[in-house]
């Protein structure tokens, strides 16, 4: 009996390949692709397509409801600008003239869809000025409280990393602030704790811009190749670190004493392990969804 190749196919586009044997996998011939260019590691691929499974069933169950309640032509709308609905899907849709019956086809739709749909279709609603049907499509698992969400999109954005950790988006003093920051769950509430960063809109273009090189650095430093820490400045006294001897993201505000001229580092930082991070690098692809502002920003 000799070897087989198989592969694992993901719905973004990535497989997985290896060798396998009647009896058993050969594991030391195999290779990830990433296809789609977002996941960088087969967990990764696997966990995210895991999700994003449990989302179309929590959409199936909630299909009854939501048929009833929601108005569907804007959810349409917004769904196709992001192509999560092809040209043809929505026009057979808008051509149903029963506004219930509309709404049942399209969550019909992206329930069977293999794009990903369970998220956009929260963004939608979110668009659509029709959160209040948000508590239809909870997860039972998630760390996220419905009305933190509102709340947090009126004020721009609340986007789940992993585990207490948080994209945050809000104004003070008239100054927009991108947070990476840490949140304590405290009864049905999110409050937000002092180990995070706050991000300039410029800075914040920085750290997409800087990107590519970071996860470079950071693969090199997974893979015992970095020698030496590496800096990145962001702007003011923001730094992005990657140290050899730690296999995490570090961005950290710095302060610069009168009496040096080498920077101190603060505690207000936020650590990133390789899932927050790959996951940050997926809010950087919708978070103009939130702030569009951001098209108009410049690096300064």
């Amino acid at each position: 009996m000799g070897f087989d190749r198989e592969a694992t196919q993901y719905n973004c586009g990535c497989y997985y390949e290896y060798f396998s044997h009647d009896f058993f996998n050969y594991s030391k011939d195999h290779q990830f692709h990433n296809v789609c260019g977002k996941h960088n590691t087969h967990k990764f691929a696997m966990e995210e397509q895991h999700k994003e499974q449990q989302g179309k069933q929590i959409i199936e169950q909630a299909s009854y409801v939501l048929s009833q309640k929601m108005k569907p032509d804007k959810v349409i709308h917004f769904l196709r600008i992001k192509n999560v609905l092809s040209k043809k899907e929505e026009n057979n849709l808008l051509e149903i003239t029963s506004e219930r019956q509309r709404a049942k086809e399209l969550l019909s739709v992206l329930a069977n869809s293999t794009k990903p749909s369970y998220q956009q279709l929260r963004i939608a609603l979110i668009k659509a000025n029709q959160s209040d049907l948000l508590k239809y499509l909870n997860e039972g698992s998630t760390t996220e409280e419905e009305g933190d969400i509102t709340t947090a999109y009126e004020g721009k954005c609340f986007l789940h990393l992993q585990g207490d950790t948080h994209v945050v988006a809000k104004e003070y003093k008239n100054q927009m602030y991108i947070h990476i920051r840490n949140y304590d769950h405290t009864g049905p509430r999110h409050f937000p704790t002092k180990q995070g960063v706050a991000l300039t809109p410029s800075r914040w273009l920085l750290l997409e811009m800087k990107k590519g090189n970071i996860r470079e650095q950071y693969q090199k430093s997974i893979e015992g190749k970095l020698e030496d820490e590496v800096v990145m400045h962001l702007g003011g006294g923001v730094y992005v670190t990657i140290n050899p001897k730690f296999p995490t993201i570090d961005i950290r505000h710095f302060w610069k004493p009168q009496d040096s001229d080498k920077p101190v580092a603060t505690k207000r930082e936020i650590v990133l392990t390789k899932t927050k991070w790959e996951r940050l690098c997926l809010v950087m692809e919708m978070i103009r969804d939130f702030i569009p502002e951001l098209d108009k920003a410049c690096i300064c």
